[in-house]
């Protein structure tokens, strides 16, 4: 709902678009030791020309579980491409419904507020923002093996490029925990934790990835593979770290291989990896789509029917709780340890490409589109809708303005590595401005709402 049209900030889509071939609508142990960043300008690769052989691409496109990602500068997507079903694979079965290639608009409801309808129109943004990303995988994988198949500058630049696009997509649409995304932690009753093996930050590993490098066991296939290894975390240090130096101990059976071998057969098993763990990236994202696609398993309408939730108001109370995200993970993870806030450690989402406040900034592009409305400038049903059906709409009105506020705020800040403690300390303030209100008022005992904080969340008085 618009309920704030003269503060609303400027349109921010979901995702910018991606040109490179075609637009892309778009507990484990953390390795917290900072690395230093080589060569990062540099393709740490071959500098071999190498454009593709144009159309459908050969079969040396073909990734790990049978995704073909067409690969050829000037040529068509084609068969398992964004448009079809042809190459993807899950070792036999059948992957279900994929994107169609051009997501449709972001939903938009013009109805009369309902609990049913801000259910519907939830699940109808996730499943969305699902599309966007599953484009957004294949567009990374595209290049991902232009990359991998023949090194040059120019495939790796623009191979980094579809990863931040990827990036930033993901981070559009991480927040919506609940449903296929989320963990048993988040949504005890319908929680699939796909989200941790597309990004499995803030639980990351660095040695976990360069075991994957020499010891190549993701060639037996990536079941037995721990999310620290795969997914967007894995490919960023895959193709923006160019230094040839492992953190895994040198005592470790991959500090063992790694030593015995050259930097070019480092690098070279470093583009094999990302080949395979881009398609593996791809198939989780397809896997994701195909929860929410109504061909598929359909999990709106479950959403909306709240079955397996026990009542209407618990389905609302899980979905509620993707707001606190900006608590949770932004305030406390990415902005609080810069900002000298909190007892986490330094544990960029972003460690080598350098995109967190990017991702930031599409995090609350998320929160916009549950509590405000999915479509440009929060058009559609929200959460604010309910609080004004429920006579709190003063309460709305504060969340925006305080989300304004760190929209705002965010547009002035420099990359989050070059910012000072000071103006960190000012971004985290503005965070807490808005998890007051969240805590305090639109959750808890004085809730109009009657929604309840996550356990923890609740003795949490910060």
């Amino acid at each position: 709902m618009n309920l704030l049209l003269l503060h609303s900030a400027k349109p921010r889509p979901f995702g910018r678009l991606l040109l490179l071939g075609f637009c892309a609508l778009v507990p484990f142990v953390a390795c917290r030791t900072p690395d230093p960043r080589p060569g990062l300008g540099s393709s740490g690769g071959s500098t071999t020309s190498g454009t593709g052989s144009g159309g459908k691409g050969s079969s040396s496109a073909q990734g790990t579980g049978g995704v073909d990602f067409n690969v050829g500068d000037g040529g068509d997507k084609g068969d398992g491409g964004l448009g079809g079903t042809t190459g993807v694979g899950t070792g036999g079965g059948d992957p279900g419904p994929v994107s169609g290639g051009e997501c449709t608009a972001p939903p938009v409801s013009s109805e009369d507020f309902s609990k049913k309808l801000l259910l519907e129109s939830a699940g109808a943004c996730s499943a969305f923002q699902a599309c966007q990303f599953s484009d957004a995988a294949f567009e990374l994988g595209r290049q991902v093996t232009l990359y991998a198949d023949e090194p040059s500058d120019e495939h790796l630049e623009n191979a980094r490029a579809a990863w931040i696009e990827a990036a930033e997509v993901w981070s559009g649409a991480s927040p919506s925990q609940f449903g296929p995304v989320a963990g048993v932690s988040s949504d005890q009753y319908h929680g699939r934790g796909i989200g941790a093996f597309i990004h499995a930050w803030p639980s990351v590993n660095r040695c976990e990835v360069e075991k994957q490098v020499v010891n190549r066991s993701y060639e037996a296939g990536f079941d037995g593979i721990l999310p620290s290894a795969r997914g967007l975390s894995a490919l960023e240090y895959l193709l923006f770290y160019a230094g040839s130096d492992t953190v895994c101990s040198a005592n470790s059976s991959a500090g063992q291989v790694w030593a015995t071998l050259g930097s070019d057969e480092i690098a070279a098993a470093k583009r094999d990896y990302a080949k395979s763990a881009v398609a593996d990236l791809y198939l989780k994202a397809q896997e994701l789509v195909n929860v929410w696609a109504a061909g598929g398993e359909n999990f709106g309408a479950t959403l909306a029917s709240h079955e397996g939730y026990g009542s209407e108001q618990e389905a609302l109370n899980v979905v509620a709780w993707s707001l606190l995200y900006p608590y949770d993970y932004v305030r406390d993870l990415k902005v609080g340890p810069l900002a000298g806030m909190g007892t986490a450690l330094p544990n960029p989402i972003s460690p080598y490409a350098q995109i967190d406040l990017e991702t930031i900034v599409a995090n609350m592009q998320a929160f916009r589109a549950l509590f405000q409305g999915c479509g440009e400038d929060g058009a559609g049903i929200g959460f604010d809708d309910w609080l004004v059906a429920a006579g709190a709409g003063d309460l709305a009105t504060d969340i925006l303005l305080a989300l304004d506020d760190i929209e705002a705020r965010a547009s002035t800040l420099p990359p989050l590595h070059l910012a000072s403690s000071d103006e960190m300390a000012v971004f985290y303030a503005d965070f807490k401005a808005l998890s007051d209100l969240l805590k305090q008022q639109f959750f808890g005992s004085g809730s109009v709402l009657n929604l309840k904080l996550p356990a923890g969340a609740a003795s949490d008085t910060d």
